[in-house]
């Protein structure tokens, strides 16, 4: 009996990309294995994880209302808890990363691994061997960005491919499923629904609608119920217009705007040129028009778009991070495409200019000053041993709670007015966030070494 099915790694082009690839995201997770940078977000993310598998969400959440509540002039868009996709999934590979925040940093080139190999088997599907589009993929410097904390934005990228892949095949109860974990470990994944829209006919619209609100609603309420919380986080919008006059100010959209482009170019060219950003956004929109169908420009407009108007008008946020699926879903859809000598010069002109980008960038990346260097580790243990009954004050409360369950306050520059009295302050040299403590009566120095000075505030 002869067969079409075509399997997955099944020559010699597909196994040594493979290997390769494989090669190269164990290389790039070893280098970034002892490095982890300031973010605060993957701290909640991991304390939210914890938490759930505790049963202590309360307790977490208590916590962080105490923090938030002590510190003035913070962000007004910091939440209590993130949606709850990625810490679940977090509690769900627990058994594989016991906790340890290096291995959970792993999660992120694995997902990038993964997408890489799904478009090869998208591509041997299709009879091509172009071997472009899953390198472009694995070596984008943005990348970078992801591997160095945990950020969610790739995962999702990873779990929408999915959906409109089994989408494509006819397959909704998969798609709905890898849908909206999407969506609740990034919620602006929801944008991409349009996909389905311009898909599918109007009673097939009707079913997989039904059938994603009904996951969404199911969810919803289990955690409510169970925990009473939102499943997608606590994001207290107040809208930017009521805090900013000058939003529909024609500079202030401009600005936004350009911003909004460079941001789009760096998830392509990663560096702080403007020349290179915008080269990577015109030959990026070149390569679309070259290798897309008509509904799959709507697609990512759509996302963009959406993406966009929420960031200017209600939560203004590092675009760049909550745009990330733009690119590997436009692989996608180049995959799953006729592939021309049109597509395959820009991907070649792509990977030419971020294998020039991508080494020098994470050789540039200072490792002296991560949450994982031994200077903080021991400035935090004497906080802990000595200091933890006193208020804390520091530029990432988040960290501090995460590894030694220290409730503290954020300061900057801006906000030193605000300090308690006897308030304990860490101040991260490296960072210059120490504010001029000049105006107070007593300033006693604890402790100090090259990147932290431990100082304490008197009457």
């Amino acid at each position: 009996m002869v067969t079409n099915k075509i399997k997955f790694l099944d020559n010699k082009t597909n196994y040594f990309l493979s290997i390769f690839l494989l090669a190269y995201t164990i290389f790039i997770s070893h280098y970034f294995y002892s490095y982890i940078d300031w973010s605060g977000d993957y701290s909640l993310y991991i304390m939210q994880a914890k938490a759930l598998s505790k049963n202590s969400v309360n307790i977490l959440l208590e916590k962080m209302q105490i923090s938030l509540g002590l510190s003035p002039n913070s962000n007004p868009y910091t939440p209590s808890h993130y949606p709850w996709g990625l810490p679940t999934i977090l509690v769900l590979t627990s058994f594989l990363h016991k906790w340890n925040l290096f291995f959970i940093k792993l999660m992120n080139p694995i997902a990038v691994l993964l997408i890489a190999l799904f478009f090869i088997k998208i591509l041997r599907k299709n009879n091509n061997k172009n071997f472009l589009i899953p390198l472009l993929a694995c070596i984008l410097p943005n990348n970078l960005l992801f591997y160095s904390n945990l950020q969610p934005s790739i995962l999702s990228s990873l779990f929408i491919i999915l959906s409109f892949y089994y989408f494509d095949g006819k397959k909704e109860n998969k798609a709905v499923l890898f849908f909206v974990t999407a969506c609740l470990i990034r919620t602006n994944s929801i944008f991409f629904f349009i996909y389905f829209i311009l898909n599918s006919k109007f009673k097939e619209n009707l079913s997989f609608i039904f059938k994603l609100s009904l996951s969404f609603l199911s969810l919803f309420s289990f955690f409510r119920i169970i925990f009473g919380i939102s499943i997608f986080g606590n994001y207290e919008v107040t809208p930017i217009f009521e805090q900013s006059q000058n939003l529909f100010e024609f500079t202030t959209f401009y600005n936004s705007s350009v911003d909004f482009l460079i941001k789009t170019g760096e998830l392509i060219f990663f560096n702080s040129y403007k020349f290179s950003t915008y080269l990577g956004f015109v030959i990026f929109i070149f390569l679309i028009f070259l290798s897309f169908k008509k509904f799959d420009y709507f697609t990512i407009l759509f996302f963009a778009l959406a993406t966009f108007v929420v960031n200017y008008f209600l939560y203004p946020l590092d675009i760049k991070r909550i745009l990330t699926p733009i690119i590997f879903v436009s692989l996608f859809m180049i995959s799953k495409n006729k592939i021309n000598i049109y597509t395959n010069v820009c991907l070649s002109v792509f990977i030419i200019f971020n294998l020039f980008i991508l080494f020098p960038s994470i050789k540039d990346i200072d490792r002296s000053d991560s949450i994982s260097s031994q200077s903080f580790q021991n400035i935090s243990e004497i906080i802990y041993d000595k200091y933890s009954e006193y208020p804390i004050a520091f530029h990432k409360p988040r960290i501090l709670m995460m590894k030694y369950d220290l409730i503290s306050y954020k300061i900057n520059n801006e906000n030193f007015t605000d300090l308690k009295t006897n308030s304990i302050i860490l101040c991260d040299l490296n960072f210059n966030n120490c504010p001029d403590l000049k105006i107070y009566n007593s300033v006693k120095l604890l402790e100090k070494d090259d990147n932290f000075e431990l100082l304490q505030i008197g009457d």
